[in-house]
């Protein structure tokens, strides 16, 4: 639109409209979109791996969040949804939003303990179905609540805002559990990681008297 006013308008003047805005917004909106989201996606990144230690863990559990925002992205179109600045703002917050679901099935594996007798595939798959078990009722409890929100809100609220959080919440709370349900504990039982805890508690313990040795008077 500037470089039409700079060729076209006339000197000292200026043209306005309200469906500039809307130009304008549109010309940023892909980069805005992408700029947000991978600014969202590092700090989940680094959070999950501060939280568990883990690449492994927090790799996955990263592309489980990017999957959610790719099928948000495919359901769009069938529930009649156009790409506009609210859509953005909803997708950017689904990054924040599955993340919920797939973490606590993600950290609940790398905690449980299989037994050492066993090969590592059949521990991941120990471990796979033990972290279901032990937290999949848990957020499933969640997902519930949420949808109940939902309803509610869409029952009494009638408006274009309210009509596209209906459907992008009810997208997130389906495609998280999705993932957080049969993607992430599939991947798990594959290539999750399997650590030696009697390895690792033997090293710290060793770790532990060295240190309290050289604190002992000479």
């Amino acid at each position: 639109m500037e470089k039409l006013f700079k060729t076209y308008g006339i000197t000292d003047t200026y043209a306005y409209s309200d469906s500039m805005l809307t130009m304008e917004t549109f010309k940023v909106l892909v980069d805005e979109f992408i700029i947000s989201s991978a600014a969202s996606i590092s700090a989940i990144f680094f959070v999950i791996i501060l939280i568990t230690g883990s690449p492994r863990i927090s790799l996955l559990t990263v592309t489980s969040v990017l999957l959610t925002d790719l099928f948000l992205l495919a359901l769009m179109p069938l529930v009649n949804i156009s790409f506009n600045n609210v859509v953005v703002a909803y997708l950017v917050t689904s990054l924040g939003l599955s993340v919920l679901y797939s973490v606590h099935i993600s950290h609940t594996f790398l905690i449980v303990v299989a037994p050492n007798t066993l090969k590592p595939h059949k521990q991941r798959q120990v471990k796979a179905r033990v972290a279901l078990s032990r937290m999949g009722a848990s957020v499933l409890h969640g997902a519930v609540v949420t949808l109940l929100f939902i309803g509610i809100v869409a029952i009494f609220q009638k408006s274009y805002f309210f009509e596209v959080f209906f459907k992008l919440w009810l997208g997130i709370v389906f495609f998280g559990c999705l993932n957080a349900f049969m993607l992430i504990p599939v991947i798990m039982s594959l290539i999750g990681p399997t650590p030696n805890y009697v390895k690792k508690a033997i090293q710290r313990r060793k770790s532990f008297l060295k240190r309290l040795s050289s604190l002992s008077p000479k």
